[in-house]
């Protein structure tokens, strides 16, 4: 994930690399939590480009935040695709 500059912008995150790292809490997958583990994704993202911000406040992805997000990452199957599911239904 690379920093994207934009004109006439701040450089940040791209969209696309926002909907890649988003993408792997997909249905199928099983993930518990998935909304919680979407908004630890995003805040990791952010804790990582805010540096590349100007004028925008630090964002701090905690420790913990860090362990909570690996357990919810390892309950559920990360490397299933749709295809997978299907089988599994």
């Amino acid at each position: 994930m690379c920093p994207k500059i934009f004109q006439g912008r701040n450089v940040g995150v791209s969209e696309e690399t926002r909907k890649r790292k988003i993408q792997i809490v997909q249905d199928f997958r099983f993930f518990p939590r998935p909304e919680r583990l979407k908004e630890l994704i995003e805040k990791e993202i952010e804790s990582k480009y805010t540096g590349y911000l100007q004028g925008v406040e630090q964002v701090d992805f905690t420790e913990e935040e860090k362990i909570e997000m690996d357990a919810l990452l390892a309950r559920g199957f990360l490397n299933w695709d749709k295809r997978d599911f299907l089988k599994f239904k």
